[in-house]
């Protein structure tokens, strides 16, 4: 297997969008939250969040849900279901589990 595909980065000039319902505004990242990640082809989406710490980098692991709205198992060097390692940068839109 290669090595998986680096995640996109967002703009500096772009923020994350925070999907919610209800009343409650979201404006940050918690532990159990889902992202969407980017990848050049694909989003991917991630769930089951906590906080990661190696040494003095900060961001967050979680669980590979799924490639976009592609049926895929693996792509790029990452299968579903394997935990993956991000940061904040490189998060796209974050929304409460469903």
């Amino acid at each position: 297997m290669t090595a998986p595909t680096a995640f996109l980065e967002r703009p500096s000039d772009v923020s994350i969008i925070y999907a919610t319902s209800g009343p409650n505004i979201k404006s940050t990242i918690v532990e159990g939250d889902w992202v969407t990640l980017r990848l050049p082809d694909t989003d991917v989406l991630v769930r089951d969040l906590i906080r990661y710490r190696i040494g003095t980098s900060e961001g967050f692991r979680g669980i590979l849900v799924r490639f976009g709205s592609n049926p895929w198992q693996e792509h790029a060097g990452y299968v579903v279901g394997q935990p993956v390692v991000f940061s904040e940068e490189q998060v796209f839109v974050c929304e409460v589990p469903r």
